[in-house]
């Protein structure tokens, strides 16, 4: 993460990295493995919900968040892309690229936390999903196919801190 965030230009002010949004993997309930190694099944790249991002901000840089997605930049300053691509900092990104940041986003995990995140209300808003939402087939259309050299790799390494 360091070296794409020290190639950014001078002027950055954040830089976002886009979903990979994850569904349930056909899990009923919560597997007792790490949450990167039991859920493999996502969206495709080019599916639209792809292009939420997450943004990693230079807090001297920055005025406040605009949500959970997105930052206000002060004067001066813009966001970036991962592929040093000037966006307008909001939390949608068109020409999504995960090709060296992504926010792998486990929207669902098993029927049962998805259940249970329904009853709970989102944290942002306090309205109400429906279920439908995360029991969607796209999002599990595809198995990761960076999975293994993305985020899973580190799998024996946070078992290891957790023991």
């Amino acid at each position: 993460i360091l070296d794409v965030l020290d190639s950014m230009p001078e002027d950055a002010g954040s830089v976002v990295a886009n979903w990979r949004m994850f569904g349930n993997g056909g899990h009923a309930t919560k597997p007792d493995g790490l949450v990167i190694e039991s859920y493999l099944l996502r969206t495709s790249d080019d599916d639209p919900v792809n292009t939420h991002v997450k943004a990693i901000v230079k807090p001297n840089r920055a005025y406040c968040p605009l949500g959970p997605h997105s930052f206000a930049i002060g004067a001066g300053w813009k966001c970036y892309g991962e592929d040093q691509v000037p966006t307008d900092g909001s939390a949608w990104r068109t020409g999504s690229t995960a090709d060296l940041l992504r926010c792998n986003h486990y929207f669902s995990r098993s029927d049962a936390e998805a259940i249970a995140k329904v009853k709970r209300g989102r944290a942002d808003t306090g309205t109400y999903r429906e279920i439908e939402e995360f029991r969607a087939p796209a999002l599990s259309a595809i198995t990761d196919p960076d999975g293994e050299m993305c985020i899973r790799r580190y799998g024996p390494a946070v078992r290891a801190l957790m023991q």
